[in-house]
């Protein structure tokens, strides 16, 4: 028994040479150089943007906040009248147009 390593031990058993995992429980998140509040850093450029975003439109005033979404309104309500207006869209709700020929509902009971 004395040729065996003798380690020092606390009170509840546990090796103290060890160093204990840190508690991250009770930590603060302070940001990276760009001032995100994520724990990682951000390799996604799509999410580098949308994180951006989110940031510029947090720091506008309430006035520029109303204005930036009374123009996402305006572009929303002219693309959809531009997509009423393709005659695609009209097609594709209109079965009639993609297969004239064929014989509806109706008509099939009475062959």
């Amino acid at each position: 028994m004395e040729n065996r390593e003798q380690t020092q031990t606390n009170q509840m058993g546990h090796n103290v040479a060890r160093t204990p995992c840190a508690d991250i429980s009770n930590t603060i998140n302070t940001g990276d150089q760009n001032g995100s509040n994520s724990l990682r850093p951000i390799v996604d450029a799509k999410e580098r943007k949308r994180q951006r975003d989110k940031e510029r439109y947090a720091t506008m005033s309430d006035e520029q906040k109303n204005e930036k979404n009374k123009k996402r309104r305006e572009a929303r309500l002219q693309n959809k009248e531009l997509n009423n207006k393709r005659p695609e869209a009209r097609q594709r709700n209109n079965c009639q147009n993609m297969m004239p020929n064929a014989p509806r509902g109706d008509e099939m009971r009475q062959l």
